[in-house]
C-alpha cells in the first residue's frame, strides 16, 4: 500500500507491457497500469456526436460504443484484447475500482466537450456515480 503513494513515479518507470494484470483489491485501482490507461484516454478520439460507454451490449441509437471496465474506465472496443485491458478482474469489486473507472470517464468527457456521453453501468456505487460529470447520461443496466 505504501508504494501506491508513489504511483505517479512508478508509472513513469513501469514497463508498458508485461504479464497479466490481476485485480486483487481496491488498491489495484491505483496501480501504474490503471493510471497510464487513464492518461492515454487523451489520445483517443470518439467518432460521432454520441458515445455509449457500457459494461453491457451496444445500442444502435449511438454513433459509437466503447467498453467501460472498472478499474480502467472507458476504451474503444478495438483495444479490448490488449494489455492491461485483458485483466483478471473479480465479479465483485470494491468501490475504489468503480471510482477509478469514473475518473477515466471524467477524463474522456472533459477531453471531448462537444460529444454527448451515456454511461451504461452495472449497478455502480453512489461514490463512483458522483464522480461522473453531470452532463453524462446514466443508464443502470441492473434496472432493465
Amino acid at each position: 500500500r505504501a508504494l501506491l503513494d508513489h504511483a505517479d513515479r512508478l508509472e513513469r518507470t513501469d514497463p508498458v507491457s508485461k504479464d497479466t494484470f490481476f485485480h486483487l483489491s481496491g488498491e489495484s485501482a491505483q496501480r501504474p497500469e490503471v493510471l497510464r490507461h487513464r492518461k492515454r484516454l487523451d489520445r483517443l478520439d470518439p467518432r460521432g456526436d454520441s458515445v455509449l460507454l457500457t459494461e453491457g451490449n451496444d445500442a444502435d441509437r449511438f454513433d459509437e460504443c466503447w467498453n467501460v471496465q472498472p478499474p480502467f474506465g472507458p476504451f474503444p472496443t478495438e483495444l479490448a484484447d490488449g494489455y492491461p485491458l485483458t485483466a483478471q478482474v473479480p465479479e465483485r469489486l470494491d468501490s475504489p475500482a468503480y471510482e477509478a473507472a469514473a475518473a477515466g470517464v471524467r477524463r474522456l468527457v472533459e477531453a471531448h466537450p462537444d460529444t454527448a456521453f451515456t454511461l451504461a453501468h452495472d449497478g455502480w456505487p453512489a461514490s463512483a456515480l458522483a464522480a461522473v460529470p453531470e452532463r453524462v447520461d446514466l443508464w443502470d443496466l441492473d434496472e432493465e
